[in-house]
């Protein structure tokens, strides 16, 4: 606004003008602006990453803002972002063009990581509070689908520091390990086993997040479960190469964790696995085929855990069993398939 009627004004008066409005923009950061703008709104950003260890540079995330009159908390807001990317460039956060804290007002904030989800998002609305939702999310992109919100922000008309946005995991952290069990090693050093093919199916591999305050819902009405032909993922080693397991070692069946929709239906969720060994007195491999249904290990998966599944080679058959990360709890005891 300033700067338009600068440029009407000719002259001195326009010099002495210019010089004040100068002046103005280093000196009043902390004071009322007549443009509104105080102090420029930025942002940091923890996460609760497992998946990714951490934020790293050029990560970005999408942001969602709206303020409204501080007397009236409930009016429906006027949008300063909508699915504005903000980067990260090692030690900071920044976007394009700026926006600024208007005293008086109450701010709401609402993020996405990654930003490349952003066409998938919508911001409901009612009830004074906007809810984030995510529709037609695919799983099988191995994306780490985090949300923030900091909402409730009151600009008090001296400014305010960046605005915090703690992220939080949407999907559960799956993951298949093989090893060989200890005893079996000691008693043959030499016995190994390969991984020849694995598969996991039955989940669903797209599905619709709705977002409120503390509560994350999934729901999955009008998508397919994955299926055994064709499944959420697959390793073969004709395609992948060869995986051995040996000594001590511990070998990731699958080449990244599974990041899976949440569900407390389990039931037609299997692991299937062809795989080898060959003990120290033979040169020659003897093969085997077994499927595991997941639900006699887990009753469900929730978001922001990670499920860690062993399979321990003993001899010719394998032990299954889970356990529930952050915590390390083990859930759902030892299976042996004979």
């Amino acid at each position: 606004m300033f700067n338009n009627a600068a440029y009407l004004i000719k002259g001195p008066v326009k010099a002495l003008l210019t010089g004040f409005l100068c002046l103005c923009a280093g000196s009043c950061i902390h004071k009322a602006a007549l443009d509104g703008g105080q102090q420029e709104i930025d942002f940091t950003a923890n996460d609760t990453k497992a998946a990714v260890a951490g934020f790293t540079t050029g990560d970005s995330f999408s942001v969602w803002g709206y303020y409204m009159p501080s007397d009236t908390p409930s009016a429906s807001g006027t949008e300063i972002f909508n699915a504005k990317e903000v980067t990260f460039d090692g030690s900071s956060w920044s976007y394009e063009g700026k926006q600024y804290w208007y005293p008086g007002n109450t701010y709401d904030f609402y993020a996405v990581f990654p930003h490349s989800v952003n066409a998938l998002v919508t911001l409901s609305y009612g009830s004074g509070n906007r809810n984030i939702e995510i529709n037609g999310f695919d799983a099988t992109g191995s994306i780490d689908l985090m949300t923030a919100e900091s909402t409730g922000i009151v600009c008090d008309g001296n400014g305010q520091g960046p605005v915090g946005l703690q992220f939080g995991h949407r999907l559960a952290q799956v993951s298949f390990i093989g090893k060989i069990d200890p005893s079996t090693n000691a008693v043959d050093p030499d016995f190994q086993s390969r991984i020849i093919s694995a598969k996991l199916y039955g989940m669903y591999s797209k599905g619709d997040l709705h977002r409120g305050g503390t509560a994350a819902v999934w729901t999955v009405n009008g998508y397919d479960r994955t299926t055994e032909d064709a499944p959420f993922v697959s390793y073969s080693e004709t395609s992948d190469g060869m995986k051995i397991i040996t000594g001590t070692a511990e070998a990731p069946v699958f080449d990244s964790d599974v990041l899976a929709l949440p569900t407390n239906d389990m039931e037609d969720i299997y692991f299937h696995v062809e795989y080898a060994i060959k003990e120290g007195t033979s040169q020659e491999w003897e093969t085997f085929s077994r499927e595991i249904a997941l639900n006699t290990l887990s009753a469900n998966w929730e978001n922001g855990k990670s499920y860690r599944y062993v399979m321990t080679f003993r001899g010719n058959y394998i032990d299954f069993s889970v356990n529930v990360n952050p915590w390390n709890e083990s859930t759902g005891g030892i299976i042996t398939v004979e």
